[in-house]
């Protein structure tokens, strides 16, 4: 135990100086500045020269027509994005077949470094984006079979024979794939160091994103904490000061963090998260507005309903969300934020329950027991 709590500081303190986070020196990062365009411009005239040899696809189907193409062959999806050193997660087992190919990481962890990794989400409903496992093979609450045939192929996209066709295509769906999609993110590095690994032009389309933070927040009682706590903290507080200058154009963002506090919250900690957790959102959404519309916390279940007890007695609207089968049920309550500049905007966000919910053991159980839980 103690050798793999040596590991974890090992790691956190890799990427971090003076308490804020940096990034590993066995990263490969973009150039600061690049000796030509990466990528071409998207402009109608740039787009001239290819009129007269586009094919019948470019000539004869009128733009609007394209568009609905690109949208049902690439659009209205969830899409993973994911950055890790390699390593193998699972014992691979030839029987059974993992989402996205998953055990071909198997293969890549022989070789030393950072491996980028993507795929379409086929997360089950009602299975809520904190508890989406695609990452791993999708053993718990995915299943491929119900959105693909042809596994583990339709487990990805497939937009790069596409792209790489012609400028033109390449022109015409690029901003597509990010601006009509919903990114998942569960690292840390994308999420806070987005410029440096990916395109500003590509962060710019992003209007979408799920954020799920492998961070464990501890009670922030006092000035105490362990150096690996703060490190939690402070990272968390850099993500949400980032988050509007390298997503520019979002428009929905769903979050969801943990604690390493299961049972009990005293009201001191109660005041520490109300201070560090929540307010870096009332920060965040004023300075998104009007971008940003629609901002959801997911936080674990015993924050949840300490802090929804709080919020009752203040007048705080909460509901009860229940899914479409009406088997399963989750709160929320609502946190306005004041001094909004936009009258359109709602004035706030939902905060609900998240990881650790008892459902989750019941709607596992059913699942594994051949029980139907699609709508």
């Amino acid at each position: 135990m103690t050798d793999f709590l040596n590991k974890i500081r090992s790691y956190l303190l890799d990427w971090r100086t003076d308490d804020h986070p940096q990034l590993p020196k066995d990263l490969r990062i973009l150039p600061a500045k690049r000796a030509h365009t990466l990528t071409p411009s998207t402009s109608q005239e740039s787009l001239i020269f290819a009129s007269a040899s586009g094919g019948p696809f470019f000539e004869r189907l009128p733009p609007e027509t394209r568009n609905q193409i690109y949208m049902f062959a690439f659009g209205n999806r969830t899409l993973h994005i994911d950055l890790q050193r390699n390593r193998s997660e699972f014992p691979f087992d030839p029987s059974v077949s993992f989402h996205a190919g998953s055990e071909r990481r198997l293969r890549c962890s022989e070789y030393p470094g950072w491996c980028w990794w993507s795929s379409v989400c086929h997360r089950v409903p009602p299975f809520d984006f904190f508890y989406d496992d695609c990452r791993n093979g999708g053993q718990e609450f995915a299943d491929c079979e119900l959105y693909a045939s042809d596994l583990p192929q339709q487990c990805f996209l497939g937009v790069m024979g596409w792209l790489l066709a012609c400028r033109r295509a390449y022109t015409e769906t690029i901003n597509l794939i990010h601006r009509t999609n919903t990114i998942h993110l569960s690292s840390v590095f994308i999420v806070h160091f987005a410029p440096r690994l990916l395109l500003s032009d590509r962060l710019s389309q992003i209007t979408s994103l799920e954020i799920v933070l492998p961070l464990q927040l501890a009670a922030p009682l006092n000035q105490n904490l362990p150096n690996t706590a703060k490190i939690q903290w402070a990272t968390y507080k850099s993500i949400t000061v980032s988050l509007p200058s390298n997503f520019p154009s979002l428009k929905n963002l769903k979050l969801s963090v943990s604690t390493n506090c299961r049972f009990h919250f005293s009201n001191p900690s109660l005041n520490g998260y109300e201070q560090h957790l929540l307010e870096p959102l009332d920060t965040l959404l004023k300075s998104s507005s009007p971008t940003l519309r629609e901002l959801t916390l997911a936080v674990p279940q015993p924050l949840h309903e300490a802090l929804m007890s709080r919020a009752v007695n203040t007048g705080t609207t909460v509901s009860e969300q229940i899914h479409v089968n009406g088997e399963y049920s989750w709160w929320r309550f609502w946190r306005t934020v004041d001094n909004i500049d936009d009258s359109d905007h709602q004035g706030g966000y939902w905060i609900r329950q998240g990881t650790e919910d008892v459902l989750v053991q019941k709607m596992l159980e059913k699942r594994r027991n051949g029980e139907d839980m699609m709508l």
